[in-house]
C-alpha cells in the first residue's frame, strides 16, 4: 500500500486504476471517481492541519476507513463522500 501524499499522487493513482481497462461498469468507474475525489479533498483538509482522526469524526468514519480512501483501497459510499464533501466546503468557507 502506497502513501498517498499530494494531489499529484492521488491523480497518478486513480489514473493508473483507470489504465488497467480490468473495470466492466460504469459503476466501476464511478468507484475510482469516488476515490479521487475524497482524496484530494483528504490532502488538502491534511494540509490544513485536520488529521485523519477529525476527518473521520465529521464524515462518521473510522480513522482506518480515512487512510484505506487515501491509498486507493476503497471508495467511499455516496454518502460519506457527500459528508466529506460537505465538512471540506464548510472548513473552506464555500456555501
Amino acid at each position: 500500500m502506497s502513501k498517498i501524499r499530494n494531489a499529484q499522487q492521488a491523480v497518478d493513482k486513480a489514473s493508473s486504476l483507470l489504465a488497467l481497462d480490468e473495470y466492466e461498469t460504469l459503476d466501476e468507474v464511478n468507484n475510482i471517481a469516488r476515490i479521487l475525489m475524497a482524496q484530494l479533498q483528504i490532502i488538502e483538509l491534511y494540509q490544513m492541519n485536520y488529521t485523519h482522526f477529525d476527518i473521520a469524526r465529521e464524515v462518521g468514519v473510522n480513522e482506518k476507513t480515512i487512510r484505506m480512501w487515501l491509498s486507493a483501497d476503497h471508495s467511499p459510499t455516496l454518502e460519506h463522500l457527500i459528508k466529506l464533501a460537505k465538512f471540506y466546503r464548510k472548513v473552506k468557507g464555500s456555501p
